[in-house]
Order: C-alpha cells, then structure tokens, then sequence
C-alpha cells in the first residue's frame, strides 16, 4: 500500500524519495534564508535610507546626468572601469611580486677593448611588474649613463609574454638600447654594471648587471715580429696585404696568389688570415701560399665571420713594420699596377687611403660592367653620405698604416651587421681626406660564394616607405594577428639602419675628439640621429632634394622610427587588453596541447 509523506505542503510517493526530497529540503532552507536577508535589507534600505543625503545626490542628480552621455561614451567608460577592475585583479601588489625583471642581449662575459675610446653597446629588456618605469640608466661603477631609448615595444616580450611574470603588458614596451661610453684604459680592469630604474611614482629599483672587463688591447695568440721585406726594396713605401678567407675557391684562390705576386710594386707582404676552413682546404691553402716567402698564413681558434676576421687580421699587422696596409679578397684578380697606382694617389700627407674601381667579371673571368657604378653614384667626400651608406669596396682600398690605432678595435654590434670596409672609410674620411683611381684596378668576381657582390640594392622611393607605414598603422588598429611578425621585421631595419648609423657616429665622435670642427658638426648630429625625428626628417628631405648616393636610407630611417614609435603607442595604450588576449590564446593553446597528449596516451597502459 502507498503511502504519503507531506513535507512544507508537498507530497512524495515513496519511490519518489530519495534526490528529489533532498532538493526540496535545501531549497526550503535556502528560501527562508532568503526572508531573513530580504528582511534586514529593508530595514536598512527603508524610509530613513532612502531620505539620506548620498541616495538623493545619487538617484537625482548623477543617475539624471549619466542619462545625458551618450551610449559611446558610456560603453568606453564602463570599459575603462572594467579594465581599472581587472588591473587590480591581476595586480602582484597583492602577492608580493613587485619586481624589475630584465634581460641582457649583450655578451658581457666577453671583454671590451677600449683602444683610443669605445662604445658598449647594450640592447635587451627591461620592465617592473607593477609600474611602468620612467627613466632607465645603466649604471658603470655608480655613475648614471641614461638610456634615451627605453621602453620601446619588444618582439621577443610579445611572443613569450603569457610566459613572463608580468600581468600589467609593461613587459610589451620593455625594450631598450644605449652606448656606454669607455676612455681608454693603460691596464685591465674591471667595470661593475646595474640597471638602474626610476618608476612612474618616484621609487628608485636597480639590478646588478655583473662586472666588465676592460682590455687597452686585445691579446693575441700570436704576433709577427718580423717581416720578409727585401733588403734592396727598404727605400720604397712598404705595404702589408691583409687577405681574410674562409673556405675559398682553390682555382680562384690559386689566381688571386697569383696576381699579387706579378705586382709592379714588389716591396709587400701578405698575411692571410683564415677563419676556420675545411681542414683539407686550409692545408691546401698553406701549400700553395708557402711557394712564396712573402705570405703569411695564420688561423682562428674559433669561427669569427668576415667582420671580425679582417679585424684579427690588422691585429696581426706589427707595429711600425709597414707604411700602407691594403685589403685583399680571397677570389678577385689584381691587375699588375693595383698597388703602384694606389700609391701614386698618396700625393698629400692628409690622403688617408685611396680606393679604385673594378671590372665586374662573372667566376669565369667574363666582364659584365667596366664599372662598379653601374646603378649608383660615387661618394668619398661627404661624411654625412658616407655614414649613411658605404661606397667603398674593401679589396679596392689602401690605407694609411699610421691609421690603425684609430681603426682598432672595431665597434661590436651584437644584432645588426658591421662592414670592415665601410668602417675603415669613415675613419679615414673623419680623419683627412680619401683619394680615388677613376679606373679598374682589378676584377671582381661574382660567384655564389659572395658575401656581398655587385648587386643592384633598390634605393627607397618615399611612396613605398609611406605605404610600409600606413601598412604597419592598417595592422595595429585592426588588430591583426600578423602584426608581431611585422614588429620583428621593423625592428630588424631600425637596428641594421638608423640604430647602426648612430652607433658608428658615436664611436668615431669618442675617438676623433680633434676631428675638424666641421666633421664633429656631422658626428654630433648622427650621434642621436635615430632619436630625433627631426633630425630625421631634415635627411629626409636633404636626400628627396639632392638623391645623393645614399640608397635612401634616410626615409628607411625615418620609416622605421615612425614605426617603432607607432607600435609603442599602441602597446603602452592597449597592453592590458592584449595581455589578456595574449594570456587567453595561450591558456586556449595549452588546453589544445593537452587535449592532444591525452589523446596520444589514451591507450597507454
């Protein structure tokens, strides 16, 4: 027989009990808490609450007055207080996490040489989790050395930013870059480093970077003390050929042996300076350089690249065993009057080095041009040209042997490429004047093998730079997905063209402090060059009204400085919100990770 159960009205059959007769029970509890709180709030919200001073001003005056805003305006502001909600959410002020996090791009393991005076350049990141800084200096034994270029957007914080511990977005407009500037040293010592930061609300943070060892000249595993000069030849200017090669071609490498040695100007030697080639072919090199005395041929203990290899090979140079130092490369073809024609040219004791055209010949000796300005103008007067794009070939070039003390060391750039040639010419043109042979003195080869070759490089048009940074605009205010990939690549051009720029003038202006004043008038303005987007749009607008032979480097300039200072705009005004898309797609990529290995180890045992 059935029976009833009557619990608060309700009736249960006795199958029906059980879950439902549960439920039923908390939800009775639940509403008669709910009576009791409605209760109180009426108390406290009644009469005498509602006739309060504060409820009035609020419901009479600032509720009518909302009313009056429009429904854009109203929806920015609740975003606005949404976002000041979720900053405080995600605020480490709360878990005790304030902190300056940085990262170092530059090696300060390696020591620096100083020389006559050296820049350090230092490129990395640097942020505080809970404010954003507001000054940064690096500081080197206590002194301050400001870093005007900091807080710059960075492409490696934006793809690894879920990753740090940053919940503000400071980290999206962390990066920086600064010379610091070293006198020279008569002894080793060492340099202590820290970042020191100065945060939006006046604190002070600072991080120790370490130490850095400063070297007057770097040492060498090996040092020539003597070379092969011809006793009968001593009257005659004596000059040091610098060869860098590394894995040559053989047939070519054999003729380019072969042509400095029918020199009419006999009185030379040659140090070959290789930079770990194939062991077969570093042997191979030896054997035929060594059927001629006057060669020299010496190896790195480890890979350099081209730069520094030219670099070890003047190191090599003995000092005051020489009057002129010319550059040779591995694979072209001097013509027999190369050198005497370069000599000639040293007419005043102001010409620092002379250079000369080329034959472009394809590897089988074919000419293609009698010429190497085929597709740009000749430039070895103006500095301020000179600096902003190189016209000098370095096998062509010839050079004052008294001008190494001003050469070595060369500046070092971790993230952009150097050129021994250009740096050579802009040493020698700060210094005095640069003469020219307006013929061919040899044959350029061009081959697969090149590290540059005879390329036509497409100068900048202003109409293609405007549409690259209307394209960078088009891609932060619609938020694409690819802007990321096309902040690397902005930054890749800054640092390669304007960065570089304003670092070779900062350390030609630390060493030629006696530089005409003329010459420290164009160094002083390429120092900040990057910096100032004045100062870039005056160069700009000096190359749309001369073309000098610049390439245009002047509007890349110009373009990539616009674009580095648009993305930091965007990411300083928006980085809360992109770090939680950013945070968001990451925590969706993760769970998709882990769906994935769940499923690849469903039937693991």
């Amino acid at each position: 027989m059935e029976t009833e159960l009557e619990i608060t009205g309700e009736r249960f059959v006795p199958g029906q009990q059980g879950e439902i007769k549960d439920e039923r029970l908390q939800h009775y509890r639940l509403a008669q808490l709910f009576v009791k709180d409605r209760a109180v709030l009426d108390l406290a919200c009644g009469e005498g609450f509602r006739a309060s001073f504060s409820f009035r001003i609020v419901s009479g005056i600032i509720c009518r007055l909302s009313r009056l805003i429009p429904v854009l305006i109203r929806a920015q502001i609740k975003r606005t207080l949404r976002r000041i909600k979720n900053w405080f959410r995600r605020n480490p002020i709360a878990e005790g996490e304030q902190q300056l996090c940085w990262k170092i791009k530059t090696d300060l393991s390696q020591p620096l040489v100083t020389g006559r005076g050296n820049l350090l350049y230092l490129s990395g990141w640097c942020f505080h989790t809970v404010k954003r800084i507001k000054r940064l200096s690096v500081m080197v034994d206590g002194v301050p050395h400001p870093v005007f270029n900091h807080s710059l957007a960075e492409p490696e914080a934006v793809g690894a930013q879920s990753q740090l511990s940053d919940h503000t977005g400071n980290s999206l407009i962390s990066g920086f870059w600064t010379t610091v500037p070293f006198e020279k040293v008569d002894a080793p010592r060492e340099a202590r480093l820290s970042l020191r930061a100065t945060l939006e609300d006046g604190r002070v943070d600072e991080a120790q970077l370490g130490t850095l060892k400063l070297l007057p000249s770097e040492p060498l595993e090996q040092r020539i003390e003597l070379m092969p000069w011809k006793a009968d030849a001593l009257a005659s200017p004596r000059v040091i050929i610098c060869m860098a090669t590394y894995n040559p071609p053989l047939d070519l490498f054999v003729r380019q042996i072969e042509s400095i040695t029918k020199q009419t100007h006999d009185n030379w030697a040659c140090i070959i300076n290789d930079d770990c080639s194939d062991a077969q072919t570093y042997e191979e090199m030896r054997r035929i350089a060594a059927q001629d005395a006057r060669f020299s041929v010496y190896r790195n203990p480890e890979r350099l690249g081209f730069y520094r290899n030219f670099e070890r090979c003047l190191k090599l140079v003995p000092v005051g065993a020489s009057d002129f130092i010319a550059f040779s490369d591995q694979d072209d073809e001097w013509y027999e009057d190369k050198l005497a024609s370069c000599l000639k040219e040293f007419d005043e004791d102001d010409v620092q080095m002379v250079y000369s055209d080329m034959d472009i010949v394809t590897r089988e000796g074919e000419v293609l041009a009698h010429t190497f300005w085929t597709t740009r103008r000749n430039n070895y007067t103006e500095l301020e040209t000179l600096l902003l794009a190189n016209t000098v070939a370095g096998a062509s070039v010839v050079f004052r042997s008294g001008l190494l003390d001003d050469l070595l060391p060369f500046p070092q750039m971790h993230d952009a490429d150097l050129f021994h040639d250009h740096w050579v010419a802009c040493v020698a043109l700060t210094r005095g004047r640069i003469g020219y042979v307006d013929r061919p003195l040899y044959s350029y080869r061009q081959h697969t093998n090149n590290v540059i070759g005879h390329v036509a490089i497409p100068a900048a048009r202003l109409w293609s730079e405007y549409e690259s940074l209307a394209y960078t605009w088009s891609l932060l205010v619609g938020g694409r997905n690819d802007s990321v990939q096309n902040l690397a690549h902005l930054y890749h051009t800054y640092r390669t063209i304007p960065v570089r720029i304003s670092f070779i003038a900062g350390v030609l202006s630390l060493r030629f402090k006696d530089a005409p004043a003329k010459k420290r008038a164009v160094l002083n303005r390429f120092v900040r060059f990057e910096s100032s987007l004045a100062a870039l749009t005056r160069q700009a607008l000096k190359y749309l009204l001369t073309r000098r032979p610049s390439l245009g480097f002047e509007l890349t300039s110009l373009r990539a400085a616009l674009g580095i200072r648009l993305f930091k705009s965007y990411f300083r005004h928006d980085r809360n919100q992109l770090v939680a898309q950013m945070n968001g797609s990451f925590a969706h990529a993760q769970a998709e990770t882990a769906q994935v290995f769940d499923a690849s180890h469903a039937d693991d045992p």
